[in-house]
């Protein structure tokens, strides 16, 4: 299903277990991007200052475990539909967005840390905007639990991490998925994302595509 608009802005997604370095190359791509007048927004998610976002901020901030696994999925994915139609209006005018986190994370911590249904977990994404590309910063799991910090985060443990890694892996053979290895240098990373992403904006009139699992 695709709707009809020209020379939109691209959907950039960052995607990786947790301490992977997404919100480093985030921000380095952001400002590269800004430093060539190239219109960008940075969104994260989950988006916490609308309504499901902050229900979703005070569970983070105190998990409440009489919350149901399912309930929760069905959250975070409300939370995505609520800022659907801010990205839309952003991709049309041009300006390429670029996310923290999206769909695949949504599912990939349901399935491997709450321990859904994979087929189950796609289907209330299904209809949101479709990424250009997704950037997923692929960290051994072993190598995340050593960074600083770790274990802060409300599903930060080795076997959550262990789990969520390998949910991640079925996503790999989407068209705009692209496995970076985040283990190496901070600047060679960046230097390879910025390229890959230049050619992905280049000025085109292709329609916005909806993700369809």
């Amino acid at each position: 299903m695709e709707s009809e608009t020209a020379l939109r802005g691209k959907l950039i997604v960052f995607e990786g277990i947790d301490r992977s370095g997404k919100s480093t190359q985030i921000r380095l791509l952001s400002q590269k991007l800004s430093e060539e007048n190239i219109k960008n927004e940075v969104l994260t998610f989950p988006y916490k200052t609308t309504p499901t976002g902050k229900l979703l901020r005070s569970y983070l901030g105190n998990r409440d475990e009489s919350i149901p696994k399912q309930a929760l999925h069905l959250l975070f994915s409300a939370n995505r539909w609520e800022v659907m139609n801010r990205i839309i209006k952003l991709l049309k005018s041009g300006t390429h967005v670029i996310t923290d986190r999206y769909a695949f994370s949504g599912i990939a911590y349901s399935v491997g840390a709450e321990g859904l249904d994979f087929n189950w977990c796609l289907i209330p994404d299904t209809g949101i905007v479709e990424p250009d590309i997704v950037f997923y910063m692929d960290l051994a799991p072993e190598c995340s639990s050593a960074r600083g910090n770790f274990g802060s985060e409300i599903y930060e443990n080795l076997e959550n991490m262990e789990n969520v890694y390998e949910v991640f892996k079925r996503f790999g053979n989407l068209s705009y998925w692209n496995n970076i290895k985040a283990n190496h240098d901070r600047d060679q990373i960046h230097e390879k994302i910025y390229s890959i992403t230049k050619k992905v904006i280049e000025p085109t009139n292709k329609c916005l595509s909806f993700l369809h699992f």
